[in-house]
């Protein structure tokens, strides 16, 4: 076994949605190759259903006290479990981890912050411009741009024309009904705002958007697109790192 792997317990604050958490463990399970079973670092997932909206927390300030409890709670399960990474596999979620810190100050030494670490991950590949896509909720907060540019990254982010599109789409994905009409708009979006931002790089900033790209991979890839996946550089820092 690699005793590397076997130090490593990884902790998913989920269900924020369930497909995106499923989507990261199929995630986990690519890479983390095993010839047995044992061979995979530990992984503990909070699949919570039940939490507040995290963009109306952001829009409305609905509910936003509740959330950051239960967003709370989550992360106090998972370190009482002895996890040594904790993940959120929601991207909007982040805009409420400095109000979890407080209540949890240890907290921010065992969470992967998954946008900064898109950032630091973009930085190291000298990314300077960069489109993405995302809920209102984080484009509206800001949370990508804080911290891709301070690396001297040009994020351009979607128009409110864009919302409606991605909140069919992401609404697609959490009631797991992805169709060829989902992969188109999803495409079309994606080829979009990569032409109005004059990039080939995108940004999948919305956590439900890597389980309709596994169905368009090839369609972007030929049209010579680069996806970023937060979740997946999160992942990457914490096997590889």
């Amino acid at each position: 076994m690699d005793k590397t792997k076997e130090k490593i317990i990884i902790g998913v604050v989920g269900g924020m949605g369930s497909y995106a958490t499923l989507h990261f463990f199929e995630q986990y399970l690519k890479e983390t190759p095993a010839i047995k079973e044992w061979d995979r670092p530990r992984i503990i997932i909070d699949n919570n259903c039940t939490m507040p909206s995290r963009v109306r927390a952001i829009l409305y300030k609905e509910e936003r006290p509740e959330l950051v409890k239960q967003l709370t709670e989550s992360v106090q399960l998972l370190i009482n479990a002895g996890v040594t990474h904790i993940v959120l596999t929601c991207g909007t979620s982040h805009v409420f981890l400095d109000e979890v810190f407080d209540n949890i100050p240890q907290a921010k030494e065992k969470v992967v912050n998954i946008i900064d670490t898109l950032a630091i991950s973009m930085s190291q590949n000298n990314i300077k411009k960069s489109a993405y896509i995302a809920t209102e909720g984080s484009v509206i907060s800001g949370i990508y741009e804080r911290y891709c540019t301070p690396r001297g990254i040009e994020l351009t982010p979607p128009l409110n024309e864009d919302f409606a599109v991605m909140r069919n789409l992401i609404e697609d994905v959490k009631c797991n009904r992805i169709t060829n009409e989902t992969c188109d708009s999803f495409v079309n979006l994606i080829k979009k705002k990569c032409e109005c931002a004059n990039t080939n790089n995108i940004i999948l900033g919305c956590t439900e958007f890597p389980s309709i790209y596994d169905f368009a991979e090839n369609t972007l890839k030929k049209e010579n697109i680069r996806v970023w996946d937060p979740l997946h550089e999160a992942l990457n820092k914490i096997l590889h790192c």
